[in-house]
């Protein structure tokens, strides 16, 4: 989310990536699972969708709408905020 703030959304997609690699962070052996897993790909859609980088925004929102089937009511805006990143798309080629 710094990078994002610093106007660098190269960054921010960068290191959301690595995130959500199965190798995890480089020098770590963390791998991230449950909500935080499913928040990185939210935020991939979003950033990749204001890069333009639509096939990869839809590549993580089919991530993230298989792994986050049944959130709280509080956490619903996520979805919402996904979807209408990628309903911004050119294409509007949204599948939930």
């Amino acid at each position: 989310e710094a990078y994002e703030r610093l106007a660098m959304p190269d960054s921010a997609a960068s290191v959301f990536e690595s995130i959500v690699s199965p190798r995890g962070l480089p020098g770590q052996q963390l791998t991230i699972r449950g909500i935080p897993y499913s928040f990185a790909h939210q935020r991939l859609v979003i950033l990749y969708a204001r890069l333009g980088r639509f096939d990869d925004a839809r590549r993580h929102w089919k991530i993230f709408s298989e792994t986050f089937t049944t959130p709280d009511p509080e956490l619903r805006h996520f979805i919402d905020e996904a979807r209408e990143a990628l309903l911004a798309s050119p294409r509007n080629s949204l599948k939930p």
